[in-house]
């Protein structure tokens, strides 16, 4: 009985879905209360680095062609000899490494300005003998609380452990909106990615994109699993989202 191609497009969708639970559930998988266990650990760093690799070199793939084609096309109508200097010269690799540079920069300089200010040392309002008490002191930072009294001379340091758990609830909260965004994207990405599957009315065609998809759909459900997981998110949810991805 020979394949047809809605046959074929019925097992690449069961393929697909198996790849995506997989790879997105694995991490997961390999976690002992919600934290990798530190034989893992170098795994789960090399799989993220292979699912960013994997991102930007399936972007440049995408992108560069279409960029370079244009660049003909615009030389072309403009009357350029092909093998003029200008017409030759790769403007779509300088255009991409411009983006990249400056990517580049704006992270690095916003990560050195956060770095800056958390640095920055906080003031906090000693009293003397006779005022709160002996060693207490008064946080009043508006985001912490509106008073903070410790006794014994360890009001410094219980100030800070207070500041810092702020901060790490604050930045918990930023890992788990980052999440939660990549998840969207990737969903948007992987719809469109079926709807093209799906288009597709030769058995040719329909292999060529079940190839394109796989490229990358496993490192992009670890990726995804391993945000949800580092991000504290609850486990239900992670996988809940790794289903819908998959």
């Amino acid at each position: 009985m020979a394949l047809t191609v809605s046959t074929l497009q019925y097992i690449s969708a069961g393929v697909i879905l198996a790849v995506g639970l997989l790879c997105g559930l694995l991490p997961m998988l390999l976690t002992r209360g919600g934290q990798p266990t530190p034989s893992n650990r170098r795994l789960f760093s090399l799989c993220n680095v292979l699912a960013a690799g994997v991102f930007l070199s399936a972007g440049f793939m995408h992108l560069l062609a279409d960029a370079q084609q244009g660049f003909q096309d615009y030389f072309a109508a403009q009357g350029f000899d092909p093998d003029s200097k200008m017409a030759s010269y790769p403007w779509w690799s300088l255009c991409a490494f411009t983006g990249f540079v400056l990517l580049f920069l704006i992270e690095y300089c916003a990560k050195a300005v956060h770095m800056r200010r958390q640095q920055q040392p906080h003031k906090h309002k000693h009293t003397a003998a006779g005022g709160v008490g002996r060693g207490e002191c008064l946080e009043s930072e508006p985001f912490v609380a509106q008073v903070v009294s410790c006794n014994d001379g360890g009001s410094q340091g219980a100030a800070k452990r207070w500041e810092y758990e702020i901060k790490e609830e604050q930045e918990q909260s930023l890992r788990k909106l980052s999440s939660y965004v990549l998840a969207v994207a990737l969903d948007v990405h992987a719809l469109f990615a079926g709807f093209g599957l799906g288009a597709e009315s030769t058995l040719a065609s329909v292999e060529t994109i079940l190839g394109a998809i796989l490229a990358h759909k496993g490192t992009a459900a670890f990726a995804l699993g391993s945000s949800f997981l580092a991000s504290g998110v609850p486990r239900v949810h992670g996988i809940l989202m790794v289903v819908l991805f998959s």
